[in-house]
């Protein structure tokens, strides 16, 4: 029989805190559109020794990934390991038949990854994260401080058994989320822009284009887009060109716009 605890009031023993992932901070545009969303995901792992429905298991899988249902059990049959992930990151709304599955030897890990509703529009200028939720380009790396939040969390004991036990006595943090971001950008405008800007490239045979929409009475970007542009939301398809913010980044002859200085002087 374990010790009792000094620390609660429970036969339990202390094990570890378990972190609560605080949500990243959303953009928005000038009119309260959303750009981006924190989507809840899951990561399915299995520790073979506990597996009691190895069978339905794997049909499960396969079901859901379309693949080999060998494959899978392969893995849920291997007794020589104690934790072997089957799937990652999966949307939720996938994977709810396997939620629903109650099997001991069954891990659920979830966790939230970050999703582009609107794809390739205004991706040079939001940007993207990576794996790990930080910011990689754009808006996403620059504000990356105001949009991380703060990790939380709370207290997991054992029992005497060995199992997880998480109770209200149980000391706790709550995370803090990001802060949300609102852009200068209208998002019709941003469509339409890019819209053109497409329509040029066609029209001329150019490897790109790029513009600026600007309100001339405050001078705010109510659009900015540099093509190519390129999906966030697919990672393993990325170019390096794609991802820069050219009308910021680049250099270009000012041409007709700087007759104004050389006449002034």
């Amino acid at each position: 029989r374990p010790p009792r605890s000094t620390l609660f009031p429970y036969t339990t023993l202390f094990r570890s805190k378990k972190p609560i992932t605080a949500l990243r901070g959303n953009f928005y545009d000038r009119n309260g559109k959303q750009l981006t969303q924190n989507v809840l995901h899951y990561s399915f792992a299995v520790n073979p020794k506990k597996v009691k429905r190895p069978q339905q298991l794997a049909t499960l899988l396969s079901d859901l990934t379309h693949k080999n249902k060998s494959e899978f059990l392969n893995k849920i049959l291997d007794k020589s390991k104690s934790f072997v992930y089957l799937i990652r990151n999966v949307p939720k709304q996938d994977c709810e038949n396997l939620l629903a599955f109650q099997d001991p030897g069954l891990i659920e890990e979830p966790s939230f990854r970050r999703y582009y509703p609107y794809h390739e529009v205004a991706a040079p200028l939001i940007g993207l994260v990576g794996t790990d939720n930080k910011g990689m380009t754009g808006e996403e790396y620059y504000l990356d401080h105001e949009l991380t939040g703060q990790d939380g969390w709370m207290v997991i004991g054992a029992d005497g058994l060995g199992k997880t036990r998480m109770r209200g006595g149980f000391p706790r943090q709550d995370p803090v989320n990001g802060n949300d971001i609102f852009l200068s950008i209208d998002l019709d405008m941003q469509i339409i822009l890019e819209q053109e800007l497409g329509n040029a490239i066609k029209s001329h045979k150019a490897d790109g284009a790029m513009g600026i929409l600007l309100n001339p009475n405050t001078g705010e970007i109510l659009a900015i887009a540099s093509l190519p542009s390129f999906d966030p939301n697919r990672l393993d398809d990325l170019s390096h060109q794609s991802l820069v913010l050219k009308p910021v980044t680049s250099t270009f002859e000012p041409g007709s716009t700087f007759k104004i200085v050389s006449a002034t002087a």
